[in-house]
């Protein structure tokens, strides 16, 4: 990830948020967290949202591939979304 793009600073603010409550986020993110992250900057969850797809999008170009299968634990290439990184690196703290 590239922090010259505001989605990864909005992904890094949502793992924050999600490592300080400990739940489980499956479809929680969206709900609960992207809107705790746009108020916190001014911004519309949708626009969060956005910001941190278009910010997965350009990492996925960025890295080499096998560096990212070995660190999402992939056997094959399929393409992560916000919510496999942000679980993978919540598993990894």
């Amino acid at each position: 990830y590239n922090y010259s793009y505001i989605g990864t600073t909005y992904l890094e603010e949502a793992i924050l948020e999600l490592y300080k409550i400990r739940l489980d986020f499956d479809s929680f993110l969206s709900q609960n967290i992207y809107p705790i992250v746009a108020r916190k900057n001014k911004e519309d969850v949708d626009t969060v949202f956005n910001n941190i797809s278009q910010a997965t999008n350009v990492m996925l170009k960025d890295c080499d591939e096998s560096k990212l299968l070995e660190y999402l634990h992939y056997d094959k290439f399929s393409k992560p979304d916000a919510n496999d990184i942000i679980l993978t690196i919540l598993n990894k703290l």
